[in-house]
């Protein structure tokens, strides 16, 4: 059903009249659409290889992306090195992630510093929340919207949903989170003392909360890991109130080199940081585009109220894994 409404002529009647999307930026995504490279998926152990060729046969933007994504995880000293290895020797994704790896390791000897075991991973952590408050406090004022029950969705470790609660001035015990049992370094034995009432959902089965339960729903880099993504939204629909919002970080990718980006950034995380070598069995990746979420969410009873702003060109976000926030509002309940 999903990939039925993201079809190009659908893309462009949709935002056709959309004053918030300039018409050279919808141009620009189409052309991507249209010149787009084979995906090449994860299990391959070959993305970094392949984006290598497929910017051979185009152009430099995502090779440079990828430099700029290897360097942003290893050491940048002996960066060079590693590219001149990654063109000469027929290396896998795994074993570039392990040399990376031993990259950051000799820097971190040569300056006796600890910087744990992924630096950059905890220090974006916190920024979330300010990051949250930021963007939505100043809309529901103006619309004297008052959050009475929040859920952060896809919560994880719930190390930081109370606090997400709590900078929006929800009470303590109006703060929910949701989750699998399990899903790879994540699952509910080890949800302890997390202060917030945390419920475990299961996949296509009905969430344990009631109709129009929850003033505002978060999905922090969650939505790119849900396979049946039809499903989610349904319920994700029925919980929120009418007027109610969904603030949804994600991953912005145009094209499918784009796409094996995020994937690569996935890949060291789980390889190079935390030695999960064979994660890639279970591992599930759909990443789009806000200009294709908008079309999405609308479909499951949302219209878009406000997001991040892209860059003059469609292309120009300085993160090599583009990141975007989006926040929709509830306009109509599903039937």
């Amino acid at each position: 059903m999903i990939k039925k409404l993201l079809l190009i002529e659908k893309i462009i009647d949709f935002h056709k009249n959309n004053s918030a999307l300039p018409k050279y930026k919808l141009e620009q995504f189409i052309d991507y659409k249209k010149q787009d490279y084979k995906y090449e998926d994860i299990k391959s152990n070959k993305q970094i290889t392949t984006i290598i060729q497929n910017s051979k046969k185009h152009d430099n933007y995502t090779y440079l992306k990828l430099l700029s994504l290897l360097a942003k995880h290893s050491n940048t000293e002996d960066l060079s090195i590693m590219i001149t290895n990654i063109m000469s020797l027929p290396l896998s994704d795994t074993d570039i992630f392990r040399i990376m790896k031993k990259m950051r390791q000799k820097k971190v000897h040569k300056h006796k510093h600890s910087y744990g075991p992924c630096p950059i991973y905890i220090s974006n952590r916190k920024k979330k929340v300010d990051l949250l408050k930021h963007n939505i406090l100043p809309i529901l004022k103006k619309e004297n919207f008052k959050l009475k029950r929040y859920l952060d969705f896809g919560c994880g470790d719930c190390k930081l949903t109370k606090e997400y609660g709590v900078s929006l001035d929800v009470k303590a015990e109006d703060i929910y989170g949701a989750d699998l049992r399990k899903w790879f370094n994540y699952e509910t034995k080890k949800r302890k003392n997390v202060e917030i009432k945390f419920v475990e959902i299961e996949e296509k089965r009905k969430y344990n909360f009631e109709d129009n339960f929850f003033s505002l729903i978060s999905c922090f880099m969650v939505l790119h890991h849900v396979k049946d993504l039809d499903f989610v939204l349904k319920e994700l629909n029925r919980i929120t109130q009418m007027n109610g919002y969904i603030y949804v970080t994600e991953h912005q990718t145009v094209s499918n080199t784009e796409r094996m980006l995020c994937d690569i950034e996935h890949s060291i995380y789980e390889i190079s940081y935390r030695e999960h070598s064979d994660y890639h069995k279970d591992f599930f990746s759909n990443y789009y585009h806000w200009i294709e979420w908008d079309i999405i969410f609308a479909e499951y009873g949302f219209e878009m109220v406000k997001g991040n702003v892209l860059y003059y060109n469609i292309t120009e976000e300085p993160d090599p894994t583009k990141k975007a926030w989006m926040l929709y509002k509830k306009i109509k309940n599903l039937k």
